[in-house]
């Protein structure tokens, strides 16, 4: 039994050790650009090893675009405070989906890759386990906040604008020297979306 022990937790070492090498090398390369060659290399396993556990690279990196991806939903969900007043819980779900994108973790440039690669398969998958349920904390947020259903498309574009501004926030050198300072705070940046957003959704009330 000890050795039995021994040997699964072997093999779940070895499985989270070729992910976290694989994730680190899709994010900065791309896919296409990382062989399972250099993914053996970096992990320190045979090649054979990474194809037992992931069948091949494709499925590599969709477990490795799926931990990640459930992983920030988590913690865009924990960002809503039960014990926190609507508007703030709001402003920090979308604050920290901002900082998400706009930083330069793994999250942010696998998420961008796969907008700018167009795989369609990778974006379904990413839709299904990780979107609609941020789609939902929001969702849930905004009722607490506002008294007309949110419109769903209105909650769509509260992500686009934040992922929009996020994106822009790589230019924060050249706007800093034209006295922008908006798209270094995640919180101001939250604020600005929901000022953006939060009229249309109240037009009605």
């Amino acid at each position: 039994m000890k050795k039995n022990t021994t040997a699964s937790r072997s093999s779940a070492g070895n499985r989270e050790t070729i992910l976290a090498a694989a994730t680190a090398l899709f994010a900065q390369s791309g896919c296409a650009a990382v062989s399972i060659r250099d993914i053996a290399k970096a992990s320190a396993v045979n090649i054979p090893t990474i194809y037992h556990y992931f069948g091949d690279k494709d499925g590599l990196y969709q477990e490795c675009c799926s931990l990640i991806f459930r992983s920030a939903n988590q913690q865009l969900r924990a960002s809503i405070n039960p014990g926190a007043s609507a508007e703030e819980n709001v402003i920090a779900f979308v604050a920290e989906l901002y900082a998400m994108v706009s930083s330069e973790t793994h999250l942010a440039k696998l998420f961008l890759r796969e907008l700018a690669d167009g795989d369609e398969a990778g974006l379904a998958k990413l839709t299904d386990e990780s979107f609609f349920t941020a789609f939902d904390a929001l969702d849930n947020a905004l009722k607490q906040l506002i008294t007309e259903q949110p419109d769903k498309m209105q909650i769509i574009s509260i992500f686009a604008l934040t992922f929009g501004l996020a994106q822009m926030s790589h230019m924060r050198p050249v706007l800093r020297e034209t006295g922008e300072g908006m798209l270094d705070s995640p919180s101001l940046a939250a604020k600005f979306v929901l000022a953006t957003m939060l009229p249309a959704l109240t037009q009605s009330s």
